[in-house]
């Protein structure tokens, strides 16, 4: 039994581990007073730009180089040349000429394989747009409870934790009912409080396997990357004040 114990926490605490890592990816978003341009991939560089652009692709679809097609063009426009490629070629350590490597290349077929997120599953079998639906009243929710006095009523949960607010919001949102989720409002009051405890219960109901975590959980907060990025700002923030902040996780 105390094994048995053990090997759970172990697996929870790994699951919050690929959590944390995954906020930790998103790069925060500075407000529009103080902007500040910030790298989209921030979280993300200190990986090699390899693996990187593979992480990305198979993620959430994008990349950090042109399509194929583009260095094709250029390579027919003369911009790019034979030796060009042989000299980029050596700089990789390849013993592959430039002409095989070109031969290759023109048959080579892009292809991103990013994860199908659980309401793109849902779309998929019900043929009713989730995903455009879950962001909005995410989106719907965020933006009146990171209101910063634009609003005419502010959110009467703006004093509370994240996500304990938005627990409450959620309870009285018909908007999921009237799109034939009947039992959502029942079933938000009945998972956990805490933001862990509920990350870890939604993992293991859908059996995520944690080979493929972080890059599932990256891809839901990149599905409302200005939001998350914000919630990664107020975090950010709080490090600079040497203050704990798990407004990202929650």
């Amino acid at each position: 039994m105390k094994k048995m114990e053990n090997t759970l926490k172990i697996q929870n605490d790994q699951i919050l581990a690929f959590a944390e890592n995954a906020c930790h990816l998103i790069a925060p978003l500075w407000p529009l007073k103080n902007f500040v341009a910030v790298n989209p991939y921030q979280g993300l560089g200190d990986r090699p730009f390899r693996s990187t652009e593979l992480f990305l692709s198979n993620t959430i679809g994008s990349h950090l180089h042109m399509p194929v097609h583009y260095y094709l063009e250029k390579i027919r426009d003369g911009q790019i040349t034979l030796s060009d490629i042989s000299e980029a070629l050596q700089n990789q350590g390849s013993i592959v000429s430039a002409e095989d490597f070109l031969g290759a290349i023109n048959q080579h077929k892009e292809r991103s394989t990013p994860p199908d997120l659980l309401t793109e599953c849902a779309m998929k079998i019900e043929n009713q747009n989730w995903p455009s639906f879950v962001i909005e009243r995410i989106s719907h929710f965020c933006a009146g409870y990171f209101d910063e006095g634009q609003a005419y009523w502010s959110s009467p949960w703006s004093d509370q934790p994240l996500f304990r607010a938005w627990k409450e919001y959620a309870a009285i949102d018909f908007s999921p009912a009237i799109m034939g989720l009947k039992l959502f409002r029942e079933r938000v009051r009945s998972i956990p409080d805490s933001p862990e405890e509920t990350i870890i219960h939604c993992v293991q109901t859908l059996n995520i396997p944690l080979e493929s975590l972080e890059r599932y959980l990256f891809a839901l907060l990149s599905s409302v990357g200005g939001w998350a990025s914000w919630a990664r700002y107020q975090n950010w923030q709080a490090g600079l004040e040497k203050k704990n902040d798990n407004t990202p996780l929650q």
